[in-house]
């Protein structure tokens, strides 16, 4: 699997080429984690040419949509051909990975949806003088 990652403003867009299988998930999980370290805006998958996904693909897939979400980063899927996105919706993943049917959806529903609030920040305790 190639990843191959680019920009539009402060947008990161990660475009997956090949299969998402066993043998290439660690790969796409490191290659990926380093979008975090740019601390995009937020971050869309391209699967337009992935052409399969295993489930331990899918589990990276969630990995990093958690990992972006502790980082206040939004996380969009865009152009999953019709198989793969059976494999989400058998999976009921499409709560937690929205799907866009193509990369400029996408950002336009990235650019929409402003920042993203810390999702721990209610559980902060307050300081009691």
């Amino acid at each position: 699997m190639i990843v191959e990652t680019g920009w539009q403003n402060d947008f990161a867009i990660a475009h997956l080429v090949g299969e998402l299988d066993t043998h290439e998930a660690q790969q796409v999980w490191t290659e990926l984690r380093q979008i975090l370290l740019e601390e995009p805006r937020g971050c869309v998958i391209d699967l337009s040419h992935t052409t399969y996904i295993a489930s331990l693909g899918l589990s990276i897939l969630l990995k990093i949509a958690q990992a972006m979400r502790f980082r206040s980063i939004r996380l969009r899927l865009a152009e999953a051909s019709p198989q793969i996105r059976t494999v989400l919706n058998v999976a009921n993943l499409g709560r937690i990975l929205p799907v866009d049917a193509t990369v400029a959806e996408a950002l336009s529903a990235l650019e929409q949806a402003g920042p993203m609030t810390a999702p721990f920040a209610a559980l902060k305790p307050t300081r009691q003088e």
